[in-house]
């Protein structure tokens, strides 16, 4: 990086109700789904990042650089609209800051 370049890190952490998860493994392929597409779609870094052992809830963590804010903020808010559009579960909570 030369000087006067910066290095963004935008996170964001989704707190998720599954719909009809009578089991883990139920919830895991829903997870697992999404994670997939999130993936592939915003070409982004995520992880589940908590609830693990809770069959109807889950928390998703997601980061992105760059070196806008702007991009980072639009970027994170495409990946909301698209997880809200799913009809498995419901985002029951929203944690999102830019570094």
């Amino acid at each position: 990086m030369t000087k006067g370049d910066k290095l963004l890190v935008g996170v964001c952490e989704l707190s998720l109700m599954i719909y009809e998860s009578y089991s883990l493994k139920k919830k895991r392929s829903v997870i697992k789904s999404l994670l997939s597409k999130l993936s592939n779609k915003f070409n982004i870094s995520v992880c589940e990042s908590g609830d693990n052992d809770d069959k109807s809830f889950a928390r998703i963590g997601i980061a992105v650089v760059g070196n806008s804010k702007a991009f980072l903020n639009d970027c994170i808010d495409a990946v909301i609209d698209f997880s809200d559009c799913q009809d498995e579960f419901e985002i029951i909570d929203i944690y999102r800051e830019v570094y």
